[in-house]
């Protein structure tokens, strides 16, 4: 039991290692089977874990030494081991899905995404800076060789230099704020970090250690303007692995700016409580008004799903900057449940494209209708995503907007009703196109800029297979389980209290005894019912009128032609897939964000 820890990061490696070693001598299946058992029993352990938290694991049995750290350790608190079960379930349904999938996927894929997912879980375990960096490169280099998995064209091969260039960059920025760091108090675990920055006064080193650390993180969660490389990641990446991408991945970006802030730099010594609510208030509400606007924008199935993940993380920013343990909680939930669906939503695409050979929405037009069953499952989770109660995010979306002051709430609740209409309205006009058949069925002239559709799956295409529609129904019931079970909302509050208390976290690294937790959960009120109510119906209407906007009265269609068509399409010229445009995007918004930062010192 002492050794637990270890398991859910290490047993993928080897397995891993094992298959690298064996794939060529053994047939598919057995690949298949060993990476859904491996995948299997690192669930069960990280859900263990979940039960058995706070725990911690030092290597060589380092223990601290008078609140020094010596060695490397591990520290599993509810909250890493919640987002390290959902990733270990994320990665099962991919296996479990994959089993018909690919026509041939080889030993790499499987060894590929273990050392993926043993980047993730060590991501969410360590308790040090320099190997949180190393966990974030290992889950980004075997990232970058699946985005472009089984795909050789040379968009592939351009989606995937985006992806490899813009994130190596925020790795290159993490490590340099972790150099800052360790400049200024010769330690790298997060714990004793963050007491040495309590004796210290707020100076230059640290707000440039805060700005680059949290800047690496922003692009990792595809924060705009950080956000240009995940759209044309999902584009060539295999759609099994957009499950990844887009149900967990990205949010461990948030993850990581969250656990660095409140470890290391929410102390009295550095009083930006105020600047940091002001600037991710702002850079996760222009992230959801450029997701939004995105998303309803593409014809890509997949462009569409990655600009509607990208709005989602502008929802759980605001989350975050709220600094409360509401809005943690409210954040935590959020991730769950945003990556249950957008993992549904990916794997009934991926379907599409196993019988059509296609994710383009206008090229699909009425042949859903042929597999109604995945309609259906389409459109509940849709409408899970815009926030329809029972699926989730309509209990995230609450509990992240009684966290905030009262403007910010007003703001916040404008945004999430923009967010629904949007987004959900895109996703609505989706289904009701190609599994219904509503629309006019317009002749396609030009492909979609930078879509690849090459085909993924098997010869046979008459039917459904069964693995692909076992790991959707573990999902839909894994959602239905979580939002049923009450239970569920008290452990992350607990978790969220936790994770907030750089006391509580420094007492269970140090062995003290932890100071005591005090908030108790809020639930929902009845109107947070009704705007949520008005936004699911508001966006199937969105969904509907660009279904029949045709036979809409002139005036209407020129509200569309003047006030939202414009602003859209130069939002879209940004997106250019030109390396040097994201660089340079990059190094405006950091150098922006320094600015507004060392101005509050």
């Amino acid at each position: 039991m002492h050794h637990l820890p270890l398991f859910p990061i290490f047993f993928p490696f080897l397995i891993a290692i094992l298959l690298l070693g064996i794939g060529p001598f053994f047939k598919r299946r057995v690949l298949d089977s060993i990476a859904i058992i491996t995948s299997l029993l690192v669930t069960l352990i990280c859900l263990l874990l979940v039960f058995k938290a706070p725990l911690v694991y030092w290597f060589g049995n380092h223990i601290p030494i008078q609140k020094t750290v010596v060695g490397i350790g591990f520290v599993i608190d509810l909250s890493a081991a919640l987002l390290a079960t959902l990733a270990s379930l994320l990665t099962l349904c991919v296996f479990i899905y994959c089993w018909h999938y690919f026509e041939a996927a080889g030993n790499l894929f499987h060894a590929l995404v273990l050392i993926f997912l043993g980047g993730m879980l060590g991501f969410c375990f360590t308790s040090d800076l320099f190997n949180l960096f190393v966990f974030f490169e290992l889950m980004s280099i075997s990232a970058y060789a699946l985005t472009g998995y089984k795909n050789e064209s040379r968009s592939s091969l351009q989606g995937s230099l985006n992806f490899v260039v813009t994130n190596s960059l925020g790795g290159i920025l993490i490590l340099l704020g972790i150099g800052f760091t360790y400049s200024q108090t010769g330690a790298l675990n997060f714990a004793q970090v963050g007491n040495l920055y309590i004796h210290q006064s707020m100076n230059g080193s640290m707000v440039a250690s805060f700005i680059l650390i949290t800047s690496g993180f922003l692009i990792k969660a595809a924060i705009v303007p950080f956000h240009f490389w995940l759209a044309d990641a999902h584009t060539v990446a295999p759609t099994p692995i957009s499950v990844l991408f887009s149900g967990i991945m990205a949010q461990l970006g948030l993850y990581g700016l969250a656990r660095i802030y409140w470890t290391m730099f929410a102390k009295p010594s550095f009083p930006l409580e105020h600047q940091f609510l002001i600037l991710f208030f702002t850079i996760g509400a222009l992230t959801i008004l450029v997701g939004s606007m995105m998303c309803f924008m593409e014809r890509s199935l997949k462009r569409m799903l990655a600009f509607s993940t990208i709005s989602n993380s502008g929802v759980m920013l605001i989350g975050l900057s709220s600094l409360t343990p509401i809005g943690l909680q409210g954040l935590i939930y959020y991730i769950f449940a945003h990556g249950l669906l957008k993992a549904i939503l990916f794997m009934c695409v991926g379907i599409l494209l196993h019988h059509f050979g296609s994710v383009d929405e206008l090229e699909l037009w009425r042949k859903g209708k042929a597999i109604p069953l995945i309609g259906v499952l389409f459109f509940i989770a849709t409408i899970g995503l815009c926030g329809f109660p029972v699926w989730g995010v309509f209990t995230a979306k609450n509990l992240i907007e009684l966290s905030l002051p009262s403007f910010e709430k007003e703001m916040f609740i404008f945004l999430i009703l923009f967010e629904t209409l949007l987004t959900g309205g895109a996703l609505i006009r989706a289904s009701g196109r190609i599994f219904i058949g509503f629309g006019k069925h317009q002749t396609i002239h030009t492909p979609v800029k930078n879509i690849t559709q090459q085909q993924e799956t098997e010869h046979t295409k008459k039917a459904t297979p069964i693995t692909m529609l076992i790991p959707i129904t573990i999902l839909m019931v894994t959602l239905l389980v979580l939002n049923t079970f009450t239970q569920f909302n008290v452990l992350l509050n607990e978790a969220a209290q936790e994770f907030q208390n750089q006391r509580w976290y420094s007492s269970v690294v140090f062995n003290q005894p932890p100071p005591p937790l005090y908030d108790k959960p809020l639930m929902h009120t009845s109107s947070n019912y009704l705007i949520e109510l008005i936004g699911v119906f508001g966006a199937v209407l969105v969904g509907l009128l660009a279904l029949f906007g045709h036979r809409c009265s002139q005036w209407l269609k020129n509200i569309v032609t003047i006030l939202i068509i414009p602003p859209s399409m130069k939002l879209k010229s940004l997106q250019s897939g030109l390396i040097n445009d994201y660089v340079s995007w990059i190094i405006l918004s950091i150098t922006l964000i320094s600015f507004f930062m060392l101005m509050s010192l």
